[in-house]
């Protein structure tokens, strides 16, 4: 029952449950060194629901690179550990 609980204070508080923050510090430097991705700031997870995660990240892509293909790659790398 604490652990429940515990889980659904963090829903409430907008935060990010333990197990789950190293993983998405481990994704947001894996982010920070692709190529065209300058910088990663403001990266900020929360869950809905046990079971629905939200979230973002602010990057900021080099002006010679891609949008699109910076966006779809860090998609990719975020559906690995958030499947949706």
């Amino acid at each position: 029952v604490a652990a429940w609980f515990t889980k659904c204070a963090t829903i409430l508080l907008h935060g990010t449950f333990n197990d789950l923050s190293d993983s998405l510090e481990k994704l947001r430097l894996q982010i920070t060194t692709m190529d065209g991705v300058l910088e990663v700031k403001k990266a900020h997870f929360w869950f809905i629901s046990l079971d629905k995660p939200a979230g973002f990240f602010h990057i900021r892509v080099n002006r010679n690179a891609e949008p699109q293909f910076v966006l779809a790659e860090v998609i990719k790398k975020v559906k690995k550990l958030l499947p949706v």
